[in-house]
Parts: C-alpha cells; structure tokens; sequence
C-alpha cells in the first residue's frame, strides 16, 4: 500500500499533503490513546506508545517541512518518511486504510 500512497502524495497539491499527513497525526494520537488507561497514571504499553510517538514526530516534521518549503531535497525527505511509516505501523499492526481515514 505504501508505494501506491506515495505516488498519490507526490501528485497531490501542497494543501492536500499537508491535509493528508495532519489525518495521520490525528488517527495516530487516537492509537497513543490506546497505550494508556483512561483513569491511570501511567502508561501501559511503553513500547507501543514511544513508536507512535516518533511516528508522529516524523509526520509533523515532514508537515513542517512542506508547509515552510525548506528542505531542498523534499522529495528524499517524503520517501525516508512514508518508508519509516510502512515499517512502524506493520509493526504496530496499524494498517494504511485506518492511518489515511
């Protein structure tokens, strides 16, 4: 799925990317959400949690990076990005229709 998404995102105006990865953010805080009980201090599922965290992290940076249009070398930066994406939520058995919902 991922290299199908990618050659969507690449073709998508710079308002539709920034849209697109905002919905990951949101749909990923929702998983972090998941990694921590409701009326408990502390976090359940560390592991679970530090991944979607850094997923987010790289999602908001590379939205960072589109919106400013500061990195020269974007598109390397898109690919590094969604290939880290793919890994991280195959292992957090997240998959690319609920990420992009």
């Amino acid at each position: 799925m991922h290299n199908d998404y990618l050659l969507a995102f690449h073709s998508m105006d710079k308002l539709d990317q920034l849209s697109a990865l905002g919905r990951m953010i949101f749909n990923l805080s929702l998983c972090g959400r998941d990694s921590y009980a409701v009326d408990g201090d502390g976090i359940e599922n560390p592991s679970s949690f530090r991944r979607i965290n850094e997923l987010i992290h790289r999602i908001s940076s590379l939205h960072t990076q589109i919106a400013s249009e500061s990195n020269p070398d974007l598109d390397s930066y898109i690919v590094g990005v969604f290939n880290t994406i793919d890994h991280e939520i195959s292992l957090l058995k997240i998959t690319w229709s609920y990420l992009l919902a």
